[in-house]
């Protein structure tokens, strides 16, 4: 049976995470690939043909890599732009409303 951490691993070679996500990405697909493997294999399959199969379940490991890469840091590009919307729009929506209030008070009294 092939070391399916280190089948992925190799495949998945270029992914620019850091370790411990490297490392849960490359266990999640490992674990997903054995699977796959030994139930073809208790099905009758070969040990080889098992393998391909199971290998095959990935057509595109470079978009693969792509795909991983893009999803995790998709997060660390959207944080700073909530990060931002929340201090420009609504700091500024939340502070001006005492003014609002103060402003309105001071208009309704006459002042």
């Amino acid at each position: 049976m092939p070391d399916w951490n280190k089948v992925v691993r190799e495949r998945l070679s270029d992914m620019r995470l850091e370790l411990q996500d490297e490392n849960d990405v490359i266990a999640e697909l490992a674990d997903h690939l054995e699977e796959t493997f030994e139930s073809l294999h208790r099905g009758g399959m070969s040990e080889h043909e098992a393998t391909r199969r199971a290998l095959a379940q990935v057509a595109d490991w470079k978009g693969l890599n792509r795909k991983i890469y893009l999803a995790r840091h998709q997060e660390e590009i959207m944080e700073p732009r909530v990060r931002q919307f929340w201090s420009r729009d609504c700091w500024a929506s939340l502070c001006s409303w005492p003014f609002q209030r103060l402003w309105r008070a001071r208009r309704s009294a006459g002042t």
